[in-house]
């Protein structure tokens, strides 16, 4: 059996295999895109108001309750939002 079977066949991706497939943003910018809602900055930045997010990343979950324990997600949901914004995988 090869690495690249065990890859296929994985349900779940981790930070790394996000990297590894060519995800271009770091942590704290998925960690924006997977938000409900957006700010928007009014005329010279003093007003801002808050909208739904039009087309959020995939929500992440936690593996285990611990704090510590590693953050996954569903690999046809990430698959799915990369193709639709011609992320090339």
């Amino acid at each position: 059996m090869t690495d690249d079977t065990i890859d296929d066949d994985r349900v779940i991706l981790t930070w790394d295999d996000l990297k590894a497939m060519g995800v271009p943003f770091s942590r704290s910018h998925i960690e924006r895109k997977m938000k409900d809602t957006i700010e928007i900055a009014g005329a010279r930045g003093r007003e801002t108001r808050t909208v739904p997010n039009p087309d959020p990343f995939p929500k992440s979950r936690k593996l285990g309750w611990h704090r510590n324990s590693p953050v996954v997600w569903i690999r046809d949901e990430v698959l799915a939002y990369l193709r639709r914004h011609g992320v090339p995988v």
